[in-house]
């Protein structure tokens, strides 16, 4: 009886059923932490992955091609490019080049009617047969995981660069046409550079750089509007895209196209200004904001109101900037040969996406792509009837591939690089800017695109 009774109330392999139990709970526990961890690991890749893919695809359209939304356009190409390039958990993720591609409108508050964001969408999951593994929780039954990611991104028309070099050049005009040729199809003789299209003309109106001429044939400028509705009659896209430009620095030759100022600039990282800046800020950028100007901003009319490093700045800021005086020759051509070596190899031509831009830098970003600001005209004369000095409006911004000195032919408007050159000769393109949300300029005038994630 005795031994009957201790054989029932014996407690060894206890612990083996305690254990078995609760090795369970160590497997869900371990799941958790290696299966859900690489998982977890996954969704951040997956997430960078679409990010990629959405901002391609809007980089494509900012500065590729904006209308070809096919599978075979620019933008899907690259969106799914960059998005597949980028492994989750060690391999691609699946990226439908049709499905999981799209344009769709961009959702409130960033987008807005008739705006086109990229969303992308990256799967890693049973569904597209590219699942993310699973170790311990196969114990439990569980063979396989997955991860899906969205992102969504738009282009924004800038309006401000912290990257402009010193030059303001006059925007474009509309030619008077007398009467006799109201209808007729007469070519832009102003802004014809770059082929033998006759001899350009001038602004009549201040042609003779002695204040304004009553007498002078009305030729028109209209600054593009801040609000989007029109581009006036300055620079404009696609039309002036790779367009080969002249940039006149300071010539007596007559306010024809391409006559340029050049700008008293201040620096943010030595303080300074005037001359001794200006060759600084033809290699590097100012690192100083400017904003096109808003209508309701007056400019001053006297220079000396910004003779300080801060004044000069808060102007800036604001699109006003004070005029460099005396001769820039000499700085100009020398800083501008190094500017050129330092992208020695870069050149305009035909993009391996069939487009016209800069082949051949060392960078993604060649550093010879700058922004050259433009300045309302009738107001910089209007004060400044002889073209000298003062303070210019920022109308507008184009980006500038420099590709070096030059002369401009005013009897036949041809360009020729010459590294004796009196001009800076360039191709106007879109740039990398940003934006001050203030100014809202039209896509046919915002040379200035900003990328950006909104979803």
């Amino acid at each position: 009886m005795w031994l009957r009774s201790k054989r029932y109330s014996d407690d060894r392999g206890s612990m083996m059923v305690q254990m078995a139990v609760s090795s369970i709970a160590v497997l869900a526990l371990g799941s958790l932490a290696v299966d859900f961890g690489i998982k977890l690991i996954a969704r951040g890749e997956a997430q960078r992955s679409a990010d990629a893919g959405a901002l391609a695809g809007a980089v494509a359209l900012a500065f590729d091609d904006s209308t070809d939304l096919t599978d075979t356009g620019i933008a899907k190409r690259s969106a799914r490019g960059f998005a597949v390039a980028n492994n989750v958990f060690g391999q691609p993720p699946d990226v439908n080049i049709t499905s999981d591609v799209k344009f769709i409108t961009c959702p409130a508050p960033n987008g807005g009617a008739g705006t086109t964001c990229v969303q992308v969408d990256v799967y890693r999951n049973q569904q597209r047969n590219n699942a993310l593994p699973t170790f311990l929780a196969r114990m439990v039954g569980v063979s396989s995981q997955g991860v899906k990611a969205t992102a969504t991104a738009k282009v924004l028309n800038g309006d401000t660069t912290d990257c402009l070099r010193p030059w303001a050049v006059l925007d474009r005009w509309d030619e008077y046409k007398a009467p006799e040729n109201a209808g007729a199809d007469i070519p832009d003789l102003d802004y014809c550079q770059g082929g033998p299209c006759g001899k350009p003309s001038t602004y009549d109106t201040y042609s003779d750089g002695k204040g304004q001429n009553p007498a002078a044939e009305p030729d028109l400028y209209m600054p593009p509007a801040i609000d989007g509705s029109s581009p006036g009659t300055g620079f404009q896209i696609p039309g002036d895209i790779g367009k080969q430009f002249a940039l006149k620095v300071q010539t007596n030759d007559g306010v024809t196209s391409g006559w340029g100022l050049a700008l008293d600039l201040p620096r943010s990282d030595t303080q300074s200004g005037g001359a001794s800046a200006y060759g600084d800020n033809i290699l590097s950028c100012s690192g100083i904001p400017v904003t096109v100007a808003d209508p309701a901003v007056a400019c001053p009319t006297d220079a000396t109101l910004l003779n300080s490093w801060a004044e000069k700045v808060s102007w800036a800021a604001k699109g006003c900037l004070r005029v460099q005086t005396g001769t820039m020759n000499g700085p100009t051509s020398s800083n501008v040969a190094d500017l050129v070596a330092k992208d020695s190899s870069a050149q305009w031509g035909t993009t391996p996406q069939g487009t016209p831009g800069v082949i051949n830098s060392c960078c993604s970003i060649s550093p010879r792509i700058v922004p050259v600001t433009v300045f309302d005209v009738d107001t910089y004369f209007a004060q400044n009837p002889t073209g000298s000095g003062g303070i210019v409006r920022a109308t507008n911004l184009f980006g500038f591939f420099i590709e070096g000195m030059g002369d401009y032919d005013d009897n036949t408007g041809a360009i020729t690089l010459k590294s004796s050159g009196k001009a800076v000769i360039g191709r106007i393109m879109k740039f990398s800017g940003s934006g001050s949300g203030r100014i809202k300029l039209s896509n046919t005038a915002a040379f200035d695109k900003v990328i950006v994630l909104v979803r």
